[in-house]
């Protein structure tokens, strides 16, 4: 779980980390600043990437961001 931490950021990769953990269910405590900053952001943290589905990628960011946060 530490590496998948590492890797979350505002961009594809840090999208897919991001995707692991929620799927484990839990987030490290020291990420919970930046999952805070991803939920509160304004919009358009990431743009479209050609494997953009029905949600922009910011959209799932910030509800992903959300889960992790609230999942407590």
């Amino acid at each position: 779980m530490p590496v998948l931490a590492e890797l979350v950021s505002a961009s594809p990769v840090g999208l897919s980390a991001l995707k692991a953990l929620a799927t484990i269910g839990e987030a490290p405590e020291n990420l919970r600043s930046m999952l805070r900053a991803f939920a509160f952001s304004p919009p358009r943290l990431l743009g479209d990437t050609p494997f953009s589905e029905e949600t922009y990628p910011d959209e799932e960011l910030r509800a992903l961001a959300w889960r992790l946060l609230t999942d407590r």
